[in-house]
This record gives C-alpha cells, sequence and structure tokens, in this order.
C-alpha cells in the first residue's frame, strides 16, 4: 500500500518539476542592441541594407562609421541602407546604453557588422568564363583595393569662449553658442575620431554680431563626410540705456531669443531717448517690463519699466515655486526690517530670492518670501523646508515648543493670579458687608437705649 502511495506522489511531483523547469526556460532576455546586414558580400555600386535593433530595453544608440545617426530605439529597430562607391569593406558599429525592461538597470552596449565589398568581375572580346573558377579568356578579374575606413565623426569639439550647449557627443550634429555684444572671433577646435580622416572649418573663426552658421566638415578615409554645425550667437550691442541702482543696463536689441516673462505678457513696442525698443506688457498685473543687459558682466535680466518717468523701477524676475507663477521684485528698505527676523537670502524649492529667516532657534526650516502675484498684488508666503510646503502668510509666526509651553505657563500663573485677587476681593467685601451689619446694629441698640 505504501508503495502505491509513493508512486502516486512521485507522478503528482512530475507535472510541478516540469512546469518548474518550462518557467526557468521562459526568462525573459535582458537588454540588448545589435547590427546586422542582409548580406556578407556586396559587389561596388550595389546596395547594402544594415538593421540596427533592441530588444527588452530602451535607450539612445549611437551609429557611426559607414552610417551616422544618433537616435532613440524602444524595442524597435532602423534599416539603413549604404551604397559603396570602392572595394574593400564597410562597416556599420553602434553603441549606447539601454534601459533593461525588467531590471530596469542601465548597461552599455555595444555591436558591428562588416560586409565585404567586391568589384564585379569583367571579360573582354565576349568570351565565357571557364567553369573551373578562371577568368574567361582574354577576361581580367580586378584586385580588391585596400580597405578602407568610413568613419567621419569627430573625436572632440571646443571653444575658447562661451559654452557649447548640449555638451558634445559624436553622433550629435548640432549645437548652440551664445557670445557678448565684443566677441569678434572665436577659436574652434576640433579632432576626428579616425587619425586617416580630414577636418576642415575649424581654427579661429571671425564673427558678426547676431546670428553665425559655423561648419565643420570632416572628410572620412573613404570619402564619406559629415558636418557638425555651431550656431553662434553673438549678443548685438544695445543703443538704449537706462541707469538703475548705480548701473547703466542696455535695453536688449534683438529679442527673438528672449523668453516673455509669462502667457499673459505682450510684446510691445516702446519709444525711449527717440527710438524704438522692444518690452513687454501685462494688463492684469498692470506692469511693463524690459529685457536689460549689463555689458560688464552679460548678464541679462527683465526689470519693471515706468513709462511716465522712462526708468526703472524694480528688477522682475519671474519664477515658479511650487506650481505658484510669482515675481520677485524690489522690497523697499524700510520693509526689510522685521521683528524677530533677519532679512537675507533664503532657499525656497531650490531657488533664491531675498527674504527673511526667524531668529529664533528651532525655525530653521521656516522662512518668509515678499513677491508679486499673477494679480500684480504683492503678498508675503511663509516656506517650510521640511514639507517643501508655501503658503500665504497671515501674520501668526510659527511657535516652538519652548515657547508654547513658556506662553501656557504665563497664562496659568495668570490664571491663578486672577483666581486669588477675585477670592481676596470677594472675602473683602463679605468682611465689609458683616463689619457694615454690625456698624448698623450697634446704631439702633444706641438708638433704641436714648430713647428709653
Amino acid at each position: 500500500m505504501s508503495h502505491k502511495i509513493k508512486r502516486r506522489t512521485i507522478l503528482l511531483l512530475i507535472p510541478l518539476m516540469l512546469c518548474g523547469m518550462l518557467l526557468s526556460l521562459i526568462h525573459v532576455s535582458a537588454a540588448s542592441a545589435y547590427v546586422s546586414a542582409d548580406r556578407s558580400t556586396v559587389y561596388v555600386g550595389e546596395s547594402v541594407t544594415f538593421t540596427v535593433g533592441v530588444t527588452n530595453g530602451a535607450g539612445y544608440i549611437t551609429v557611426s562609421e559607414a552610417v551616422s545617426d544618433y537616435d532613440w530605439f524602444d524595442n524597435s529597430t532602423k534599416s539603413y541602407t549604404v551604397t559603396p562607391t570602392s572595394a574593400g569593406t564597410i562597416t556599420v558599429r553602434i553603441s549606447g546604453v539601454v534601459a533593461d525592461y525588467d531590471t530596469e538597470v542601465d548597461a552599455k552596449v555595444s555591436d558591428s557588422a562588416t560586409v565585404q565589398v567586391v568589384n564585379r568581375p569583367t571579360s573582354s572580346g565576349g568570351g565565357n568564363q571557364g567553369s573551373s573558377g578562371g577568368s574567361s579568356s582574354g577576361g581580367t578579374t580586378e584586385t580588391p583595393q585596400p580597405t578602407r575606413s568610413g568613419d567621419a565623426d569627430l573625436a572632440s569639439l571646443s571653444v575658447s569662449a562661451g559654452t557649447l550647449t548640449p555638451k558634445f557627443s559624436a553622433g550629435r550634429t548640432s549645437y548652440e553658442l551664445n557670445l557678448p555684444s565684443d566677441a569678434d572671433s572665436v577659436v574652434i577646435t576640433a579632432e576626428a575620431n579616425d587619425a586617416a580622416a580630414s577636418v576642415s572649418g575649424a581654427g579661429e573663426v571671425e564673427l558678426e554680431q547676431g546670428e553665425n552658421e559655423i561648419r565643420i566638415t570632416v572628410t572620412a578615409e573613404d570619402g564619406t563626410t559629415k558636418t557638425y554645425t555651431i550656431n553662434a550667437y553673438v549678443e548685438e550691442a544695445p543703443d538704449v540705456f537706462l541707469e538703475y541702482d548705480g548701473k547703466s543696463l542696455g535695453i536688449v536689441k534683438n529679442t527673438d531669443r528672449v523668453t516673455k516673462p509669462g502667457d499673459a505678457f505682450e510684446e510691445v513696442t516702446l519709444t525711449i531717448d527717440g527710438k524704438e525698443v522692444t518690452g513687454w506688457t501685462n494688463n492684469i498685473m498692470n506692469v511693463t517690463v524690459l529685457c536689460m543687459i549689463d555689458e560688464e558682466s552679460g548678464e541679462k535680466g527683465f526689470y519693471l519699466y515706468d513709462s511716465e518717468q522712462q526708468a526703472l523701477t524694480s528688477s522682475f524676475r519671474p519664477m515658479t515655486l511650487l506650481g505658484n507663477r510669482l515675481f520677485v521684485v524690489d522690497i523697499a528698505e524700510d520693509l526689510q526690517k522685521r521683528e524677530g527676523m533677519t532679512f537675507t537670502t533664503v532657499t525656497v524649492d531650490e531657488q533664491e530670492l531675498p527674504g527673511w529667516r526667524y531668529d529664533e532657534s528651532g525655525f530653521d526650516n521656516y522662512s518668509l518670501i515678499y513677491v508679486m502675484n499673477e494679480q500684480g498684488e504683492m503678498q508675503y508666503y511663509q516656506y517650510e523646508a521640511s514639507q517643501n510646503t508655501l503658503q500665504l502668510y497671515s501674520n501668526a509666526a510659527p511657535v516652538s515648543t519652548e515657547t508654547y509651553l513658556h506662553d501656557r505657563q504665563i497664562e496659568q500663573i495668570a490664571i491663578i493670579a486672577a483666581g486669588v485677587f477675585a477670592v481676596t476681593t470677594i472675602v473683602a467685601l463679605i468682611g465689609c458687608v458683616m463689619i457694615r451689619r454690625r456698624s448698623n446694629l450697634r446704631i439702633r441698640q444706641l438708638h433704641k437705649k436714648e430713647s428709653e
């Protein structure tokens, strides 16, 4: 009987074991990237298709050498067609970082595919090729030329002034560069990834105010070319200046690259010192602003402008704090002094602006700011750092535990003192009443005695 039970148990376990083995086999592979060609050998002038793909993951892939591209692959593929012009080999190489769908871990990936390129056999005199594999009567077969590299990537790209945006990457071919108005040239340094490739367009480049397009071309050994473009913008020197806080600031002349302060602002043309300039006005807030530049530092910023006085009245810095669209303006000196607080620079939601900190210990997480809202109203806001919250300030300062207990103790003492005073007063009143009663009784007794 026991043998039958064991046999049945074994028979029941076998399917479970098989299921476990099957599940272990059905394991999703890790993220990977690949490149493949639809053939291994082609004739000169024939096309070959390379396929680049990412499986079970997503990420940016740089495609280089015979193909130049930089694209996002999300468990997808992309095909590239190449037509070789000379014998040798053509290679497509990929590299990048992809995130695994299952583990969400980033992994570096790379791969390459090479195709042999040969010259098409030719014959003369109309003869036929021999069956043994030799050339036909009177025919000749060209000898394949040495392999030539198709790598037209740059290994590095830098400038002598300013900063390229975004940061250089071999697969990215377009960059931005902003320079001050006194920049009349810039030195471009570019190095090819392949020593056999040549680079043109680098070196010292003369600039003009406004837009400048700088093109750096890389020519690979096999003649493949790739062009990198730097869109260099040289600030146009302002010709209208206004005084503010002891400095002479110029009105930005070209506002094409200036983002307006907010959605409700509309561009407007103003006349200052007999010249037309561009500003922005907001009818809801009832303000007009100008974009000014400090030519010494190159810093730009918005400022409130009084059209009647034709003067700047305050700096005007738009920012979004915890979902609130606010504007930082100058705080008058008479408002900077607040009892129990120190006026300084505070950090709210990782942004620095003028405000107050509490002098009392235990309130390091609290700060106060005074800013303009989207209706043009000046408002106080209290910020609490540990919870990262911002709310309208009701003039009720936060209270520490010690202060609360101290205030409660004073209240209790006051209540006790009031109670003692009340009891004393009541006892005194009762005493007065009793004395008066005795006095009246004695007077009545005297009157009665006299009458007798």
